[in-house]
């Protein structure tokens, strides 16, 4: 009796034996089986690898246009806020400098 026969059949209880033909091409398949499982793992990074890298670069790029057209926006936005503010203290400047020269005009004159 064989060593895994004798331990089969203290778990299972009496069976019919196993052949060694079978356990020989079971482990032929399994080496076969992990062969093609290294050599895919090789080929992984070559299949996938590049285009993911590829697509992240063009979802890089893509993000790098929308925060610049954000940016731009934003800029837009700002000026048209400020635009009023500008153009008083741009009227507050020349009504002080009015103011000045009316001072200046009003002190030689005294």
């Amino acid at each position: 009796m064989r060593v895994y026969e004798f331990i089969l059949s203290e778990a299972i209880g009496r069976g019919k034996p196993i052949p060694l033909r079978w356990l020989h091409d079971r482990k032929n398949f399994e080496k076969a089986r992990l062969r093609s499982l290294t050599k895919r793992a090789k080929l992984l990074p070559i299949m996938y690898g590049q285009e993911n890298q590829h697509e992240l670069r063009l979802k890089q790029i893509e993000l790098e246009k929308e925060e610049l057209e954000l940016k731009r926006l934003q800029a837009e936005y700002d000026q048209l806020e400020m635009e009023p503010m500008i153009k008083s203290s741009e009227a507050i400047k020349r009504l002080s400098r009015s103011a000045m020269r009316k001072r200046k005009k009003d002190k030689i004159l005294t």
